[in-house]
This record gives C-alpha cells, structure tokens and sequence, in this order.
C-alpha cells in the first residue's frame, strides 16, 4: 500500500521513534491509549481501510493482539481506543471501505497481553458471534400539557415608531458613537451602559434611536433604545448602577400568548 506506521513517544524533551520499524504490515495507526509505560494500545488499519489492527505494547516490542485482531475483518478501520482498566478496552471506527456504517467493539484483552501476540500476516478467520440482544424501544412520553391562558392576557408591545427606526447620518459631535453598519447612534447614558456591559459581542448593533415608550410590563413611560438583541431602559429613578437596566422582553412576549400569570 506503500503506507507505514508511525509511533513516537515524548520522553519529556524530545520525540522519538518508539521501536515501530517492527511494525511491517502496511498500514497506520490512529489511536493509541497507555495505561504504564509497559502497557500502551494502539489501533489503526491494514492497507487503506481494507480491516482494521490493534497492537499491544509491553515494554520491549509491538505484538498484533489476537483477542482484537479477531473482530478486524469486520471493521474497515478502528480509529479511537480507550482503556477502562486492565482489563476493559473499548474501540470505535467504521465497517467497510467507504465508511457506510459505525462500527464498536469492546473485548477483554487479557488474554492478548504479554505475549499474546498474533501473526501479523493476513487477520485471523472471523469468529462465530451471538446474535445481539433485542433493545425495545423507548416509550414516548405524552405531550406535556399546555399553560392555562389567562383569563384576560397581557397586550403585547407595540413595535417602535417608524421615526425610531429611520437611518441617521453620522453625528457631528464626539459624544455620539456612529455605527456605518446599521445607520444608528448611541450616545449619553445608552452609550455608557452598552460599552460596560459587553457592547456588541452582548447586545449587538443598535437598531433605534432613543424614544419614549410605555413599557408593556407596568404601563408606565420610559426613555428605550433597541438593539439586535437587547431593549435597554432608561430609569432615572433608580440608583446609578441600575438607571439603565434591560427591559424585560420575555414577560410580555409571554403574558400576551397567555403562559405567564
């Protein structure tokens, strides 16, 4: 196939070739998994997807282990392995050569430590296998019953008044800051309160000019500028951390669909 294995080991400062001339049978590896420095697995495949291979290393050489090898032929590589516990291996990779199916294996490779090496010719002939176990189908569970409505809902907030919306030209002064991108500005304590609390990675581009709104919440008349994904609110009756707080979008988005009582 003119593909060969690689396998290095990092001796805390330098890499080096980890005794892989021995390994001939063309092919990689992709997955290795070390429980001590003389008990490493590693898996891969034969060719170019053909079957797949597993080595076991024990301090001194590669040795194909059996125990793995005989559930190859069945995979067309084997591209991850994990180790539980000494005796509890876990491999996952693809049958056939296009990768149309998953493939998982689990095996004890007890038996295939310590010399329990494998002929590193063709794998080994397919074993007999138990036909799997049935799986019944989870039950669905019911739909989840829908909230009572309310007996007279919330009315829902009016959309922004058209001159809100309108594009702008760049202001003239430097307290206005000018976004290009959306034909909007921000400026006094909109401003500040967007640069302190993660600007446009949190509430995005502002899609408004200030205006005077009635909150749909508590119906009462507050200062609002809109962005992407936030309505900030001006409240001057409260203490300075909070004179520009976030409306609360959710709650009449939701008194209006009738959920929220």
């Amino acid at each position: 196939t003119g593909l060969t294995p690689l396998v290095l080991h990092w001796d805390g400062q330098a890499w080096s070739r980890a005794a892989d001339a021995a390994l001939q049978v063309g092919g990689g590896l992709a997955a290795v998994a070390a429980l001590a420095p003389d008990d490493v697995w590693a898996v891969g495949e034969h060719g170019r997807g053909e079957t797949g291979w597993s080595e076991h290393w024990d301090g001194r050489a590669w040795h194909t282990v059996a125990a793995a090898a005989a559930f190859a032929p069945r995979i067309g590589q084997m591209n991850a392995v994990t180790v539980a516990g000494g005796t509890d291996l876990w491999a996952v990779g693809r049958r056939g050569y296009a990768g149309e199916a998953a493939a998982a294996r689990y095996f004890d490779p007890g038996a295939g430590r310590r010399g329990g090496g494998g002929s590193r010719g063709a794998p080994p002939a397919e074993p007999p296998t138990a036909e799997p176990p049935t799986v019944e189908p989870l039950a669905t569970p019911p739909p989840a019953p829908s909230p009572a409505p309310l007996s007279a809902p919330a009315p829902a907030a009016q959309p922004p008044p058209p001159a809100a919306l309108a594009p702008v030209a760049a202001p003239g002064d430097p307290a206005g800051r000018y976004f290009p991108a959306v034909d909007h500005t921000l400026r006094g304590r909109f401003r500040a309160y967007w640069e302190a609390h993660g600007g446009l990675a949190v509430a995005g581009y502002p899609i408004s000019a200030a205006f005077d709104e009635v909150s749909p919440t508590n119906g009462q008349v507050y200062q609002v500028q809109y962005f992407e994904r936030a309505r900030d609110e001006a409240h001057p009756e409260l203490p300075a951390p909070f004179a520009v707080s976030q409306g609360l979008l959710g709650v009449p988005a939701l008194g209006a669909a009738g959920w929220r009582r």
